[in-house]
């Protein structure tokens, strides 16, 4: 069963193989996201993603047709991953639409205007 996602699409930064790169976020869910933009991913490779100082390691476990799966390193229910789900509804501009499904991804919701 597939977890409950939200569509998206943010610019990060990612860690690999001691260099730097930026990618795509096409969606996310409570353990793990889809990343468009990396030159040559392998399932199993370990890397860390990072939004707005909020780091996450992730392994990639899939990929396909330029994009591929991570999965967070970290427990889904970890402060790590709430803080960094977190981040999305003010990096978006999209408070309201992102609320619901954050929440229910078990992060914390900024109030309006932090």
């Amino acid at each position: 069963m597939r977890a409950n996602r939200s569509r998206v699409r943010l610019t990060v930064g990612v860690l690999r193989n001691g260099s730097r790169d930026t990618a795509y976020v096409d969606d996310i869910a409570k353990g793990g996201l889809k990343l468009r933009g990396l030159i040559a991913p392998k399932a199993g490779e370990q890397l860390r993603v990072h939004i707005k100082g909020n780091m996450l390691d992730a392994e990639i476990r899939w990929v396909k047709d330029g994009a591929c799966g991570l999965r967070f390193c970290a427990a889904p229910d970890s402060a790590e991953v709430r803080r960094f789900l977190a981040v999305l509804p003010r990096l978006t501009g999209k408070k309201d639409r992102f609320s619901a499904p954050i929440r229910e991804m078990g992060a914390a919701i900024a109030p309006r205007g932090i």
